[in-house]
């Protein structure tokens, strides 16, 4: 950290640290409006910054911390650190700038006095973190980053019926297992409890519904409840089968959470669980199935099904429908017994995608004239 010495440097950290402050938020807020639309900037959550503070610790001890931060192959771990380095670095900087100029206004303070120097040593910390949002890396530091192991794409090397077969190795987390192999819901929402009903209606049918008390949620993004229906045929799955049994052995309602698990972290358990069956269910898979490859698996389900894109993304638990692109494919989705919902209904209407205007040219059939 620079220290500096004379009054007229510090007046110009504190003139440039202003610029480079508004010249970050200003970055943010343009990125949010062209690329996030829809949503506002907020702070992350308590849990986030308390990771981003961790992961930020020893990056700020080094001399260089952008050269530390970019100390790592994997593209995932790039962009965490630098997320973390931007937004803890941000906080800061703006605290630091408030603090001297609030020191600053209450006067009385001489040079060579405790006050004088709580607000150089304020300075220097302000101008530290303002130097590391003026020098963020335009491109990727990583020269040959490693490739991520992609979730999505173990579906298409696995046999139709794998999450059937998984099942018979889930004995311990077997509720929690077929709960999300058929609603293709993110553990930590298993947390929260997830009700399991059976439904047999005046026709004979007979329904399973499962309701999902949403994670992830802000003003603009996430579900706060969505409810998805399943009907029960001779055809269906035997996860969805064994889900519906499970409520009518409770009575026709059940509440699917991991109380029965005295684990101090159950989601993590839990993945570790699926990770560790299907090592011994598929010894020659190369890549490890968890928790979120079920969710890929029914996101694939439901592209590959008669529901919408809306519905889709609803029962994913999003508010955005470009989201649901991220997880799984209808190809993967095809030539097998499907685990998809025939009915979706959410407490929030998905946002559309908006598809650019194709242009034409009058003589043509084809975009541009051609």
């Amino acid at each position: 950290m620079i220290k500096m010495t004379t009054a007229q440097e510090r007046f110009d950290a504190i003139k440039a640290a202003r610029l480079i402050i508004q010249t970050r938020i200003d970055s943010d807020n343009k990125h949010i409006e062209e690329v996030r639309k829809g949503k506002r900037y907020s702070l992350p959550s308590e849990k986030t910054m308390a990771d981003y503070r961790k992961e930020t610790k020893a990056i700020f001890d080094a001399d260089h911390p952008w050269v530390r931060a970019a100390d790592t192959q994997k593209m995932k771990t790039w962009k965490k650190r630098r997320s973390a380095v931007l937004c803890v670095s941000l906080l800061e900087a703006k605290d630091l700038l408030k603090h001297q100029n609030d020191l600053q206004m209450a006067g009385n303070y001489k040079v060579g006095s405790e006050r004088f120097q709580e607000w150089c040593d304020t300075i220097d910390k302000m101008a530290f973190y303002a130097n590391i949002l003026d020098t963020v890396p335009k491109i990727c530091p990583i020269v040959d980053p490693v490739k991520k192991e992609s979730k999505r794409a173990i579906g298409s090397k696995m046999p139709a019926n794998w999450r059937e077969l998984l099942s018979k190795r889930m004995i311990t987390w077997k509720p929690q297992f077929l709960v999300q192999a058929v609603t293709g819901c993110r553990p930590g929402e298993i947390n929260r409890g997830i009700e399991v009903s059976s439904v047999t209606k005046k026709s004979g049918r007979k329904y399973l519904t499962a309701k999902i008390f949403g994670k992830k949620l802000s003003e603009f993004s996430g579900q706060k409840e969505r409810v998805l229906s399943y009907e029960i045929t001779e055809d269906s799955s035997s996860v969805i089968k064994e889900l519906v049994q499970i409520a009518i052995d409770a009575g026709g309602k059940t509440v699917i959470d991991y109380s029965l698990h005295h684990n101090p972290i159950p989601e993590k358990a839990f993945s570790n669980a699926v990770r560790s069956a299907a090592e011994k269910e598929f010894p020659w898979l190369k890549k490890s199935i968890t928790c979120y490859s079920m969710r890929h698996a029914v996101a694939s389900d439901m592209k590959a099904s008669d529901l919408s894109s809306l519905e889709i993304s609803a029962a994913l638990g999003h508010q955005v429908e470009a989201t649901k692109s991220l997880y799984g494919t209808a190809l993967q989705g095809k030539g097998k017994v499907s685990i998809a919902p025939g009915n979706v209904k959410a407490t929030t209407p998905v946002r559309e995608l908006k598809k650019p205007k194709r242009e034409f040219k009058k003589g043509s059939s084809k975009p541009g004239g051609q």
